[in-house]
């Protein structure tokens, strides 16, 4: 077997005659759809990454109102709380007076029947002790006097003993 160190220019010249019919087919017949494809896909692509821009700029916004609305509700939430407070401070203030007013009603009555009462108890006592009295008189005295003038002295006997 012989070496040799120079190509053989024949078959070099085949071999570059057919890689250029290759490429002459691949152009002529290939090559135009492959462009397509690949403007095709760059298209495509453009418009996935503009849709997913404009989805994301969406969520963003969605986001932000759904931020908005969260404050608010909280705001409201909060009003509505110390609203409650209020309310319950300002119910308990005029229960308590309403308690309060009724406990003075009660007292103020409770003092006006004793004093009635005590003023009842006077009057019993102070005809008891003119009964007392007119019996003592008549014992001590043991004199004839008619019923109107011994009450008349007794009376005024009650009467010095008050002053």
């Amino acid at each position: 077997m012989e070496i040799n160190l120079f190509p053989n220019i024949l078959k070099m010249l085949s071999v570059w005659l057919a890689t250029a019919v290759l490429f002459f087919f691949f152009y002529k017949f290939f090559w135009k759809s492959v462009q397509d494809f690949f403007a095709k896909r760059q298209e495509y692509m453009a418009n996935q990454i503009d849709m997913a821009t404009q989805a994301n700029k969406q969520a963003t916004e969605y986001e932000s109102k759904t931020n908005e609305t969260m404050k608010k509700a909280r705001i409201d939430a909060k009003n509505i709380v110390d609203r409650s407070k209020n309310e319950a401070i300002r119910l308990k203030e005029e229960i308590l007076a309403k308690a309060n007013d009724e406990a003075k009603e009660k007292i103020t009555s409770a003092q006006i029947e004793i004093d009635r009462e005590k003023e009842q108890a006077m009057k019993e006592i102070e005809n008891e002790i003119i009964d007392v009295a007119l019996l003592a008189a008549q014992e001590v005295i043991k004199e004839n006097l008619d019923a109107d003038k011994s009450k008349v002295i007794v009376d005024d006997f009650i009467k010095e003993l008050k002053a």
